[in-house]
């Protein structure tokens, strides 16, 4: 503990938590840390009926169940604000820091290192410990159960963003899935801190909160991100806890850099796989010097795999500062990851990029203002054409990327028809964004081809697959065989017909599938032979799932309209990925893709099908033949690291059709 604070537990021996017995007593209990910080002259009265309203909730609990309380008070001018009689609250140990220091993430980490119990939450001074003690008996019991690294109740109003830099806020009653995963964290602040219990062992082992001024008033969003990374933040749904946003918390010194900066230095951490440790001082000070321009010699080099010419020209660039890319995406971010963040993280210690995502349905012209490039990712809502034309005004180059062919959706899928055709508002913002655009990407020749009569200039890239997300069993069991599913549910059922005759007719034969539901032709199997996991929104966690898995033979059905010709095959890229080897539909796009010597092809009739993963079923050496075959087909032309100069050339002559780039300085 810092030598400035001091630690005194108000309470007799026995509650001080430090005995054998008691330590048992705690293995399932929760400690609750109180934040006491920030202006005391903005709080008024608060701390009073804080401090009131605990006292009276603890000691209504049983003295021999009841929970710790840790309260942590920041500075000698909220010390002398307390009554005699509060410091006598009933189980509560005091933790005072004799100058404050207004970060709430060395606060916490100071708690972390006190407390006893297995799990903690956070109550900051403006909460209602009312309904916190309503829900913290539920919270504890879905933690317990579900071993998840954090579990969260819904989100409440003061989560709601308010302000122009408060992009990254949605509203509790937005539509917005209240789930937290990685993908959406890039996005968005949603998990309500103070409606929240967290395992102490998984935040000690990603180091903690981030403790640096920079990051005042985003530790706890970054806390979340960081841990969302390779664990679960899981959900239940209980009442909101009233509470101010920290992004407009009261400080007496405001020590933050702005949200846009917060957020980019984010991206950097969490685009170092390798890395779990929060946001350091000396992060912030490397961030700055880099965008002064002061010192770049300190970056890795650029990969000696990239052309010559093109390595000149992005250390020339980096030497002015990185690239500022803002992606705009919806709720559905794992084309983001694909298409972009690949790249962006393949090239974090080289500080290429400098980019953050935005929920695009909350973004606003400040997320933009700096930025050298935009990416409209998918964007068809109001908001983002307005987005769209304001860059445009403003000369920011823009890049929209499409990967289905919307075009064709509404007149090949009927159930489409009222959202995504010509009048209807999704279709009209499409086309309103792809006129206003500088770049349309797309990853198939049917849908360059549609796109060019819309747009001024049209790139078609390889698809690629980041190999390091995947890891594949080195040895598989050899009398089972695992054929199965990973995707959203297709139209076609013919596949899950053939592969539920073969699981009916070879007992040898388990189920696997990763969907949004079980198809209903394979709920007819024995539960004990299908492994059903619900969509992952994560897609380190998807790849590592599947890879668990480990199935044999993965299934890749298409139908045969425009729209599903125009899809990218990175089902072929994932199912070898994985260590499985593919039956495709024969159609487009796979008869680009994929050879008879790396995958079997099935026509439309579920005999076609059977037989095709019968074949690889009753043949393992050619499965082995076809997936080594497949594989390196994938590390040759489409791996990340493969695909790379492509995109970077991409995104140089993007950022080229607007001219030079101004140089913002970081403050």
């Amino acid at each position: 503990m810092s030598s400035r604070s001091m630690r005194i537990p108000y309470c007799n021996p026995q509650a001080i938590l430090k005995t054998v017995e008691m330590n048992a007593l705690l293995r399932d209990r929760i400690t609750t840390i109180v934040l006491i910080t920030g202006d005391p002259e903005a709080f008024g009265d608060r701390l009073h009926r804080l401090l009131f309203d605990l006292r009276y909730y603890a000691e209504r609990e049983a003295q021999d169940v009841r929970d710790p309380l840790l309260i942590l008070v920041d500075g000698a001018n909220w010390r002398r604000r307390l009554y005699d009689e509060e410091l006598a609250t009933s189980g509560a140990c005091f933790i005072f820091r004799e100058v404050g220091c207004e970060r709430p993430g060395e606060l916490i980490n100071a708690a972390l290192a006190e407390i006893d119990t297995p799990y903690f939450s956070i109550l900051p001074l403006d909460s209602e410990p009312s309904t916190w003690y309503a829900n913290k008996a539920a919270l504890l019991r879905r933690a317990q159960t579900s071993g998840a690294a954090i579990v969260a109740g819904n989100r409440g109003a003061g989560e709601a963003r308010r302000d122009a830099s408060e992009s990254f806020l949605t509203h509790p009653d937005d539509g917005f899935s209240p789930l937290f995963p990685f993908a959406w964290l890039r996005m968005l602040d949603l998990v309500p801190m103070a409606n929240a219990v967290c395992c102490v062992k998984q935040a000690k082992r990603i180091g903690g909160f981030s403790a640096t001024p920079a990051m005042q008033r985003c530790f706890w969003w970054e806390f979340c991100l960081r841990t969302s990374r390779d664990a679960v933040i899981a959900t239940e749904p209980l009442q909101p806890i009233p509470m101010q946003s920290w992004h407009r918390y009261p400080f007496v010194v405001d020590q933050s850099v702005s949200p846009d900066d917060a957020a980019r230095m984010m991206m950097q951490t969490v685009g170092d796989r390798q890395r779990l440790t929060p946001i350091t001082s000396a992060d912030v000070d490397a961030y700055r010097r880099h965008g002064n321009l002061t010192v770049w010699e300190d970056w890795a080099p650029l990969p000696e795999s990239l052309p010559a010419p093109l390595r000149a020209e992005l250390d020339t660039l980096r030497r002015e500062r990185p690239l500022r890319i803002t992606v705009l995406g919806d709720e559905n971010p794992a084309h983001n990851q694909l298409c972009f963040f690949n790249y962006f993280e393949l090239l974090t210690a080289e500080r290429v990029f400098d980019w953050r995502a935005v929920y695009d349905a909350v973004a606003h012209p400040l997320d933009l203002l700096d930025a050298d490039l935009v990416v409209f990712s998918r964007v068809a809502i109001e908001n983002g054409t307005y987005l769209m034309r304001w860059c445009h005004d403003r000369r920011i180059p823009t890049i929209y990327m499409i990967d289905d062919n919307w075009f064709w959706l509404g007149r090949d899928w009927p159930e489409y028809e009222k959202y995504f055709t010509p009048g209807k508002p999704a279709y009209d913002n499409f086309i309103a964004c792809l006129a206003l655009a500088d770049t349309a990407l797309t990853y198939n020749a049917v849908l360059a081809e549609d796109l060019i009569p819309h747009t001024r200039r049209v790139v078609q890239l390889p698809t690629n697959v980041d190999l390091r997300f995947f890891s594949p069993p080195s040895e598989r069991p050899t009398d089972r065989v695992k054929v199965g599913f990973a995707g959203s549910v297709r139209k076609n059922a013919t596949p899950f017909k053939a592969l539920l005759d073969v699981a009916r007719e070879r007992y040898c034969v388990d189920v696997f599938v990763m969907s949004s539901e079980l198809p209903v032709e394979l709920a007819a199997l024995p539960p004990e032979r299908v492994q059903f996991i619900p969509t992952q929104y994560n897609y380190a966690a998807y790849a590592q799932t599947v890879c668990q898995a480990a199935p044999d033979i993965l299934l890749a059905p298409v139908g045969r309209s425009r729209f599903e010709q125009s899809k990218c095959p990175n089902k072929y890229l994932e199912i070898t990925a994985a260590g499985a080897v593919g039956v495709y539909s024969d159609a487009e796009p796979y008869l680009s893709y994929v050879t008879t010597d790396t995958g079997r092809f099935a026509g439309d009739d579920v005999l076609a099908w059977k037989e095709a993963i019968e074949d690889l079923i009753d043949h393992p050496d050619v499965r082995q033949s076809m997936q080594q075959a497949a594989l390196t087909d994938i590390e040759r032309n489409f791996d990340t690291r493969v695909v790379l100069p492509q995109f970077l050339q991409m995104l140089l002559d993007a950022i080229a059709q607007r001219g030079p780039r101004s140089i913002r300085r970081v403050n």
